[in-house]
């Protein structure tokens, strides 16, 4: 079979899927990334009397999370945000509970994922270790969304120099006020040339050096810089403006280093550069590229892969915009799905080399979930194989683990195709 004739048989699986209805979770585990309904960072700020920890938490709900209603000339949303801390006896020791409500003109933005409600919340904590609840619920659908996560603040004032967390924040100007925006999860995009990275440091004061380095998913050098600094006898309020000239489309390490006064304090965190409106599902854009290669000719992805930033990025959107199955919409089904289906593929079948490369993997991105799957993993005489059944479009694949370190290998790669 040709190859062009192959890639449009996949696009025609791919648009198969996206109207199917779901099938079950037959690998025993989600087939789905679900996607968070709001997004949200909690951060610690030393207190200057070192008794307590300041809690900022912000929040941020996408319109198209929550229900707008027509409300005369506006379109309104109304629902609540719920805040529980608990320490480590299990003990509730704080609550907030607010109402809110969203008005817009335009109904294109009640459907938007990237005009958001933002609330930042503060509370005053002991140091402890705590358990955090945070809960939308949208009055108008009469559903309820609920993340948590644990935090360790026991050992907070351990050390003569505390670091407060370490916040990224989107840069518009060159002036601090009324323009800088806290990046939830640390998602940065290219909508402005700066950055500022953020943190607060408690100390006696005097005379300290301040270093931030950025790595790669490698570990490799990307950029830097170190510099002095004079540091307050309290709390000192850092801002380091950032450029993302040298940064491509994927996921940082930044590593902050504060001497003073013979001691030293460390804190690390990640973050990522996106264009407004990429998948979530794409962590590493030079990645996202190669794994065009079930779609798109090796001619294609050449193409694709020269330029600068811009142009690679303007050049995969261009690809992807002529597949689109629903064109003059925020979201393209197709992209999302397939590279959902990487995402699966890498999670779930890496064996020595990435997922996405494997026999596995291969036939789920190019056929999707199967509607079975039969193990035999410790049969007299054989050696462990799977089994994947496609009854509705008539295929069946076998997988052999030919060393027993569960490399499974497809037994016919031809009629993957056929």
């Amino acid at each position: 079979m040709h190859s062009q004739k192959i890639k449009q048989f996949i696009y025609f699986l791919l648009i198969i899927v996206l109207v199917a209805p779901a099938r079950a979770q037959i690998f025993g585990f989600s087939e789905k990334k679900e996607e968070p309904q709001f997004s949200y960072k909690i951060t610690p700020f030393p207190q200057i009397n070192r008794d307590s920890v300041r809690l900022e938490i912000t929040i941020k709900i996408p319109y198209s999370s929550i229900q707008f209603l027509k409300d005369n000339d506006n379109f309104q949303a109304h629902f609540e945000t719920s805040i529980y801390i608990h320490n480590s006896k299990d003990e509730e020791v704080a609550t907030r509970i607010e109402d809110h409500k969203v008005k817009t003109e335009l109904f294109q933005k009640t459907n938007s994922s990237h005009h958001q409600k933002t609330i930042k919340e503060n509370f005053s904590v002991l140091p402890d270790n705590y358990k955090i609840t945070i809960v939308l619920n949208d009055f108008e659908t009469q559903e309820t969304h609920i993340q948590e996560e644990k935090i360790k603040l026991e050992d907070y004032y351990d050390a003569p120099i505390t670091m407060s967390s370490i916040n990224i924040i989107e840069k518009d100007t060159d002036s601090l006020a009324d323009s800088t925006q806290l990046a939830i999860s640390n998602t940065l995009v290219d909508t402005s040339n700066k950055f500022l990275i953020a943190f607060h440091i408690l100390s006696d004061g005097g005379k300290g050096e301040i270093q931030y380095a950025i790595f790669d998913t490698q570990n490799k050098f990307v950029k830097g810089k170190k510099f002095l600094d004079e540091f307050r006898d309290g709390i000192t309020r850092i801002f380091i403006p950032v450029t993302k000239e040298s940064l491509l489309y994927s996921k940082y390490k930044l590593k902050i280093t504060v001497k003073l006064q013979g001691e030293k304090v460390e804190q690390e965190t990640w973050f990522r550069l996106r264009w407004v409106g990429m998948s979530n599902y794409i962590n590493d854009f030079k990645n996202a590229i190669e794994q065009l290669a079930y779609v798109a000719s090796t001619r294609e992805v050449n193409k694709i892969s020269r330029g600068d930033r811009e142009e690679r990025k303007q050049k995969f959107l261009n690809f992807w915009k002529s597949k689109d199955p629903t064109p003059g919409t925020d979201k393209n089904e197709l992209m999302i799905e397939y590279y959902r289906r990487v995402y699966f593929a890498n999670r779930n079948f890496s064996e020595g080399r990435k997922g996405w490369k494997t026999d596995r993997g291969r036939i789920y991105i190019i056929y999707g979930p199967p509607d079975n799957v039969d193990r035999h993993p410790f049969e007299l005489n054989t050696k462990p194989y799977v089994v994947w059944h496609y009854y509705t479009i008539n295929k069946t694949f076998y997988f052999v683990d030919e060393t027993g370190f569960g490399d499974y290998r497809l037994v016919n790669p031809y009629d993957s195709y056929y």
